[in-house]
């Protein structure tokens, strides 16, 4: 089976997917086509994890290119990740119903009380563009049951398949050796901060 990932920018889930998966006895393939960067180029590692990435061109109509990659490397599914929601209405189209698309929901712009980016909430043609995503895929996973509630509420599913599917850590990515806590060795309270 040949999987496509198509994603605007990288994301965990699909470095997580992609572990998962190579971890299966099934033969599996992977190709990862991306607008911005490539796993490895915004993580430091992922592309490893796929048999092929692909660089899509913005400049030129999506649908095509994807309906190209889909005919070339013979793919058995897509595997679209929000937000943007236009990869995967360009996926859907260029599918033409011969190759399922799922769509995975990490957020929706439609219930945002600020901007993703350039993409605004109250955008008529942004929450026109989500609701075609959600719709039109052939399958759809939520990143949590709140998101699965909203888009049960919003939108006409016509029994399509719904999975939640939580952005758990990789065990790989769990520490099995861990240093003693500071506050053991001062009784003080220490504050560690992650992040940018």
């Amino acid at each position: 089976m040949k999987v496509l990932f198509l994603e605007q920018q990288p994301c965990i889930r699909a470095l997580k997917y992609a572990q998962g998966l190579k971890n299966t006895n099934e033969k599996i393939e992977l190709i990862f086509a991306y607008m911005s960067k490539s796993l490895t180029e915004f993580y430091g590692h992922g592309d490893e994890l796929f048999e092929k990435t692909l660089k899509l061109n913005e400049t030129e109509d999506l649908s095509r290119q994807i309906a190209r990659i889909i005919e070339k490397e013979n793919i058995d599914l897509i595997h679209s990740h929000n937000f943007p929601d236009y990869l995967t209405v360009a996926a859907v189209e260029a599918a033409n119903k011969k190759v399922p698309v799922i769509h995975d929901i990490h957020d929706l712009i439609s219930i945002r009380q600020t901007p993703y980016g350039l993409y605004k909430p109250d955008d008529p043609k942004v929450l026109q563009t989500e609701k075609q995503a959600i719709t039109e895929a052939n399958a759809v996973i939520c990143v949590s049951s709140g998101i699965e509630s909203i888009i049960n509420e919003k939108y006409d599913l016509e029994n399509k398949p719904v999975l939640v599917f939580p952005s758990f850590a990789l065990s790989a990515f769990v520490p099995t050796n861990f240093k003693p806590k500071l506050s053991e060795s001062d009784n003080q309270i220490h504050i560690v901060y992650e992040g940018h």
